[in-house]
């Protein structure tokens, strides 16, 4: 990973190939949403130490 974020849309078009985009792709109010707390900054570690990254609070 070189740090920059995915692409806007890559979301709803995952959403839209799973016929979910009623539901997910974008954070919206009633819309479905999962989220990763990370111990460390996923864009800011080498990659081979993302492996390693711990998972303190998962909320979906």
């Amino acid at each position: 990973m070189n740090g920059t974020p995915l692409p806007k849309h890559y979301k709803r078009i995952l959403a839209a190939c799973t016929f979910g985009e009623r539901e997910l792709g974008t954070l919206e109010v009633g819309k479905l949403a999962d989220i990763v707390v990370l111990d460390r900054d996923l864009l800011a570690v080498p990659l081979e130490e993302i492996p390693s990254i711990y998972v303190p609070k998962l909320y979906s």
